[in-house]
């Protein structure tokens, strides 16, 4: 339950900064903008995030989209690309599909950069 409370606190602007409570946040906030987005698409017949919503594909698309901004969020916290705060936690949850190549790019030249540094 204290895991929990951690998460609500960071939501709520406390500043916990610790790896896996950014993720979890960041899955969090990418749940509620997709079932938002899908609400919008069953009023709307249109999807703000360009996503489709038909039968029990929805409920795929929602929980793959909260578990894809998890994962970018912890794993950018971790290399240090992402500051951990609300406003980044927001940007994940929201625009991971544009944020994972970016990281696994700079994740990759940072490799790159240690491995000729070791080698000299």
């Amino acid at each position: 339950m204290e895991f929990f409370e951690k998460v609500f606190r960071f939501l709520m602007g406390e500043g916990v900064e610790k790896h896996m409570i950014f993720g979890t946040s960041s899955a969090i906030v990418g749940l509620l903008i997709v079932i938002l987005d899908c609400a919008y698409f069953l009023v709307k017949k249109k999807s703000l995030l360009f996503l489709s919503y038909r039968g029990f594909r929805a409920i795929f698309v929602i929980v793959i989209w909260g578990f894809g901004a998890g994962l970018v969020g912890l794993i950018g916290g971790a290399i240090n690309i992402l500051q951990e705060n609300l406003q980044a936690c927001i940007v994940v949850g929201i625009g991971w599909p544009a944020i994972f190549p970016r990281i696994i790019e700079s994740a990759s030249s940072r490799e790159e950069t240690q491995v000729a540094t070791k080698e000299e």
